[in-house]
């Protein structure tokens, strides 16, 4: 099969040296040049894992990502909590590599163990990790809890004013579930010491079922929500699908439109989803007989249609409990999760698998820089390091070092020559 047409379906991605451990209920986000690891949860022996890599996406590479301050370190809570990046798809220089991260859990979960508390975050270009704990204005408290939905929006006010909102939607605190809507918000050219405005759109102890484990994106003026669960108990069906008015501050359903041959996916718990202008992208989790889907789901905001993806194009890996992200050029990346090995004997396993799908065709300097990268030694490739081979430096002039051979039949690099700090590109 050639090289595009493994571009176009979902692949499972080889990758050497050093690697995260198996994991779920982490969560990732991207930029241009990489894709960044937060947390998750290993069973061997039970633990949170309090730890960030980032993986670089020309030379498939993962490093371990160190403190900026070793006084700062990254929260205890890092399993099933909610992150969503600051970067925007449509803007080149947005902070791509910031992101904000809220309430989650550890082991044992539930009770004393959850958090509400709210961080900014920042994986700088040497791969160092910024922490800032958020503060929040208002009478009111968020709550501690884990497994509920996040999103983030620009929304423009009366007199102009441009503010940074984030909405949460849904959790549980291990025992009760809930479907309250908090809103946050804070002025966009607010520094990050400023603090956000909390205000509780919702109604308290509403008639609408909680949940956890379920994902939103915001569309017009509502909050979209897909699936979730109570516990194992209950799982919910995605043919009808809840939604909040924000400026009615009500529950709503609204009633989908089937695929014409496949019908309604079904019911959807510990899944993932991408979003990506009027679509979403639903990907993986697990139904009420807890196996794990391979499928792939493309919703239409506009229409509320599904499509299901081509049937050839499945999850090499059917997990749940992972991670999905959508890079600004277009391609989804999956990571962990937990794989069903056994249906009879419902055989759980967490796995460490980087799982990738583009929307759309790669940039041809894309395909020229990983085709220049396949002819790199493997012993000078490790001597690039993560920041000095960047997707984002593409288009600049092609340096590596201070000389290339005069041609590229006879190899790309001298062994001997040094390699530059990190202004040093590939393309």
């Amino acid at each position: 099969m050639s090289d595009a047409a493994l571009l176009s379906k979902f692949t499972k991605l080889s990758i050497g040296g050093m690697v995260p451990i198996e994991r779920s209920g982490q969560r990732i986000y991207s930029d241009h040049d990489f894709i960044y690891l937060i947390g998750g949860y290993n069973p061997n022996p039970p633990r949170t894992l309090s730890d960030a890599w980032r993986f670089n996406r020309l030379t498939h590479k993962w490093q371990k990502c160190g403190l900026a301050d070793p006084a700062n370190p990254l929260p205890d809570t890092l399993a099933s909590f909610s992150l969503v990046s600051r970067g925007q798809q449509s803007d080149f220089s947005c902070s791509f590599n910031e992101a904000y991260i809220f309430g989650g859990t550890k082991v044992p979960f539930g009770g004393n163990s959850n958090t509400n508390r709210l961080y900014w975050i920042k994986i700088d270009s040497l791969g160092k990790i910024h922490l800032k704990l958020q503060s929040i204005s208002g009478p009111l408290l968020l709550p501690k809890i884990y497994g509920q939905g996040m999103c983030r929006c620009i929304e423009k006010r009366a007199k102009g004013k441009t503010f940074e909102v984030l909405y949460i939607i849904g959790g549980t605190d291990g025992h009760e579930y809930t479907m309250d809507v908090y809103r946050l918000q804070r002025d966009i050219a607010a520094p990050q010491d400023e603090s956000w405005e909390l205000t509780l759109l919702s109604e308290r102890n509403i008639d609408e079922v909680g949940r956890y484990r379920l994902e939103v994106v915001p569309f017009q003026n509502l909050l979209v929500t897909f699936g979730g669960s109570i516990s194992n108990q209950f799982i919910f069906k995605l043919d009808v699908l809840t939604v909040f008015d924000l400026e009615m501050r009500r529950f709503e359903k609204i009633q989908t439109k089937s695929d014409p041959v496949y019908g309604f996916p079904e019911e959807r718990s510990c899944h993932s989803i991408v979003h990506r202008e009027d679509f979403v992208y639903l990907i993986g989790g697990y139904g009420m007989e807890m196996n794990a889907f391979s499928a792939i789901w493309r919703f239409n905001l506009q229409n509320f249609e599904w499509r299901k993806i081509e049937e050839y194009n499945r999850l090499p890996v059917p997990v749940y409990f992972h991670a999905s992200t959508l890079t600004p050029d277009g391609c989804i990346f999956v990571f962990g999760g937990v794989e069903k090995q056994n249906t009879q004997e419902r055989h759980e396993r967490r796995v460490n698998d980087l799982q990738r799908m583009w929307l759309q065709p790669p940039s041809l300097s894309y395909f020229a820089s990983i085709s220049l990268l396949r002819d790199v030694p493997d012993r000078q490739l490790l001597r690039l390091t993560n920041e000095c081979v960047r997707c984002s430096d593409i288009f600049k002039i092609p340096v590596i070092g201070r000389h290339w051979r005069d041609g590229l039949t006879e190899g790309l690099i001298y062994d001997d020559f040094p390699i530059q700090p990190p202004e040093c590109i590939l393309l």
